[in-house]
């Protein structure tokens, strides 16, 4: 399992501790489906994709972002891959330069 939904909601899920049994029960659908949808072997439905993401208290946007991310790195050739790492960097050097000015000064 290196992509697809399943992959992507398998992140969140690890990420907030649940297993697959109790994330499970919280969408009520059975442990094995969820076992399915993160193995890759089952698809869910758009209804399902929105309880999962309220369940595990993402966006579904976050979650297609990390899906489409996932897809470009692992499916990029390496000229693609560095480029894509090089503009990353930047956009963290821009936020940390923004996150070390004063938000406010004191008289």
């Amino acid at each position: 399992m290196t992509d697809g939904i399943g992959f992507a909601i398998n992140r969140y899920r690890v990420r907030k501790g649940y297993s697959q049994k109790h994330l499970a029960q919280l969408c009520g659908i059975t442990p094995t489906y969820m076992s399915q949808i993160e193995s890759g072997k089952k698809t869910p439905s758009y209804t399902l994709v929105t309880k999962l993401c309220q369940e595990l208290g993402i966006k579904q946007q976050d979650l297609y972002r990390t899906l489409f991310l996932d897809s470009f790195v692992n499916e990029s050739p390496e000229s693609n891959k560095a480029e894509f790492i090089s503009i990353l960097r930047e956009m963290l050097d821009r936020l940390t330069a923004t996150d070390k000015k004063p938000s406010f000064q004191e008289n």
